[in-house]
């Protein structure tokens, strides 16, 4: 163990902060700089074979360069520096704090949809970088990825290559092969597993990593059948263009996957493009926090707006006299399910982006008017389109900082992770706002055509 003490006569360790197979990581001070900045310290297990010390020199020396240049993109740690002691390596980086993505991807508790794709788009965005340099991760998954705490974006961490200086073995020809592939199995792609790692091997991992996310299945549970594939995941709700691409950036043969991040960024972009469907209990969330950003329309209490509702308000009435916040919420969802699926042309439970459109204002109205009464104006869309522009939102505008502002206020943001329904408050001492829902979908795609679809609501009245 190193802790307490001083490498290079200016990196101090304080702390132990794992290990794994190929190495031990620390948390350390740099006691050169002003304020003795923080870093992190990883040290390489000695390699056992004395006659590839020169050659994993070698090595070593190259793939620091290679970290060194990473480390240009903004959401990969720098590397500050990289030396040699008593035939041990050692790398100082940049500390990151904030939290990996195991505390995100939890089993048994799913991601939404459209929080999976987010989530993609952003790896997919760090990964093209990597992979324009000709650069292969080797190693992707939820404990590689950090959530910065300053700005809550993904940080890129722990590339395998370097690892495998520590379990280079010399063959009979002469030539440096690892002695165990570099990688965490369930992650790892065949052709990685048999010591061929490619650029598409980090699009298998990835993919592993959304399924994990969108099924909130335990690592266990996915299996392969006889010829390889990753099954049991496609009997969950999820769109058929996610499907899709989840599917190819799985499949047990390199050569029918995305052959590099930029490949599957295209077509995950192009989900978003498209008028594409996403399941209700999903989008929902979406509705609340849309409304909540534009002018709501003047209820009029002398009209009676029940023969034009489509959907069924009995039983959120019973739970919303009661005080029953938690069935009330659920009861809100299930109505919207409902009268999407009653107002839709195919009669699927569905939001499409036409659908959207169409949406009918009678049963907005007549949600916000119920939420509103019951609550004493604690809860309900006026509340939170008040609470929204008094943090600074603008009304059909999007803001991320005034937007995230908003999520703290009504409390459905905390400590930078929009919650999940589960995680809501049902109490009536909730912050003002907080109710219904408070699950939000930040995809501005939705938003823009629901504010258009309210905006043609207030017209119509």
């Amino acid at each position: 163990m190193l802790v307490d003490r001083t490498l290079l006569g200016r990196y101090r360790i304080t702390d132990f902060l794992g290990e794994g197979g190929f190495g031990e990581t620390y948390l350390a001070v740099d006691m050169a700089l002003p304020g003795h900045p923080q870093c992190v310290v990883k040290k390489l297990k000695k390699n056992p074979r004395p006659e590839v010390l020169q050659i994993a020199r070698r090595l070593f020396d190259t793939e620091a360069k290679t970290l060194y240049e990473l480390g240009q993109h903004e959401q990969i740690p720098q590397l500050l520096a990289h030396f040699e002691e008593d035939g041990e390596f050692f790398l100082v980086q940049e500390f990151v704090k904030g939290h990996d993505l195991d505390e995100e991807i939890i089993p048994g508790k799913r991601l939404d949809e459209t929080s999976v794709i987010r989530l993609l788009l952003e790896i997919l965005e760090i990964l093209k970088y990597v992979h324009n340099n000709n650069i292969i991760h080797r190693d992707l998954k939820p404990s590689n990825l950090m959530r910065r705490e300053e700005d809550n974006k993904l940080v890129m961490i722990d590339f395998g290559a370097v690892k495998e200086l520590s379990v280079l073995s010399i063959n009979k020809q002469g030539k440096t092969t690892p002695t165990i592939a570099v990688g965490t199995p369930i992650y790892m792609a065949p052709e990685q597993a048999n010591g061929f790692p490619k650029l598409c091997s980090d699009i298998h991992a990835l993919g592993i990593l959304a399924i994990q996310a969108i099924t909130g299945l335990y690592l266990q549970e996915i299996r392969r059948d006889n010829t390889g594939e990753i099954i049991g995941w496609e009997n969950f709700q999820i769109s058929k263009q996610l499907a899709n691409v989840l599917k190819k950036m799985v499949r047990y043969d390199y050569k029918e996957r995305y052959k590099n991040a930029s490949e599957a960024l295209q077509d995950l972009v192009g989900i978003s493009s498209k008028q594409r469907k996403f399941p209700v209990k999903f989008i929902i969330g979406s509705v609340f926090a849309a409304i909540a950003g534009i002018s709501l329309f003047t209820i009029i209490k002398n009209q009676n707006p029940r023969p034009e509702l489509i959907g069924n308000y009995n039983q959120l009435e019973k739970h919303l006299k009661s005080q029953d916040w938690q069935n009330a919420n659920q009861e809100t969802i299930d109505i919207m399910l409902e009268v999407t699926k009653q107002n839709s042309e195919d009669g699927e439970a569905f939001f499409k982006i036409d659908e959207i459109e169409k949406f009918p204002c009678k049963d907005l109205v007549h949600l916000s008017q119920l939420w509103q009464e019951s609550s004493q104006g604690k809860f309900g869309l006026r509340v939170q389109k008040s609470k929204y522009e008094e943090t600074g939102n603008t009304i059909g505008e999007y803001n991320p900082n005034t937007f995230n502002e908003f999520g703290k206020t009504v409390g459905w943001q905390q400590q930078g992770i929009w919650i999940s329904d589960q995680e809501l408050n049902f109490f009536s001492e909730a912050l003002p706002g907080h109710l219904p829902s408070g699950k939000i979908l930040r995809d501005i795609l939705w938003k823009g055509e629901l504010f258009s679809r309210i905006n043609v609501c207030q017209k119509n009245r």
